[in-house]
């Protein structure tokens, strides 16, 4: 079984995280750095995709069955959907008010954790 689409997913999620913002090393601190601009449930289908991807790479003997890997699919092409109209919604120039107030709000979750 080809592991193929995880990498490239994982790959595809992680530069679209870059482009609304994100820093860190990987799928999980990039989604943490951004967190305040994604809902819920997109947060938690990002963490899903950073721990299957990162189980896939270091974990000896790991393997998705096919019923996982079309789970893994399915969940990655959401998220990639989801951030393309994000991305697109933030090249938009009536959008620079909504960075602004996310930038706000980023800075205002550090000060109050």
């Amino acid at each position: 079984m080809s592991y193929e689409s995880v990498i490239k997913k994982s790959k595809r999620i992680e530069a679209q995280l870059q482009a609304i913002g994100a820093e860190g090393r990987g799928l999980h601190q990039k989604a943490t750095s951004v967190e305040a601009k994604l809902n819920k449930s997109t947060l938690k289908a990002i963490r899903y995709i950073a721990t299957i991807r990162n189980k896939l790479l270091h974990e000896d003997g790991f393997e998705l069955s096919k019923k996982e890997l079309k789970n893994f699919e399915y969940t990655a092409e959401k998220i990639i959907l989801e951030l393309e109209k994000m991305i697109k919604e933030m090249e938009k120039p009536s959008s620079f008010i909504y960075k602004f107030f996310d930038l706000f709000k980023v800075i205002l979750n550090k000060f109050l954790k």
